[in-house]
């Protein structure tokens, strides 16, 4: 095991954690922002793979998921109304 590999995987799992927060937030980043950086990210986790950084290889994968989820969360919000629909009152 290389330090670099360890170096790398405690990173890429502090931005994992640091994403948290707003996966649970019904305040999304913009969707192109989403996925450029979940595609970057899922090159990345090829790269350490290749170069045999497992450690690496799956904390990058983790924070991919966690950018590509934010992704799919964002495209759903675009397709919800932007204004709440008020329920409806009982008349008499």
């Amino acid at each position: 095991m290389r330090w670099q590999d360890l170096v790398l995987a405690a990173g890429s799992l502090l931005l994992a954690a640091a994403l948290v927060p707003t996966l649970r937030s019904s305040h999304k980043p913009a969707l192109w922002t989403c996925l450029i950086t979940a595609a970057c990210l899922t090159v990345f986790t090829v790269v350490y793979g290749s170069l045999a950084l497992w450690y690496s290889t799956g904390t990058t994968a983790l924070t991919s998921g966690c950018w590509w989820t934010l992704a799919y969360q964002r495209h759903h919000m675009r397709r919800r109304p932007s204004v709440p629909v008020s329920p409806v009152e009982p008349t008499g």
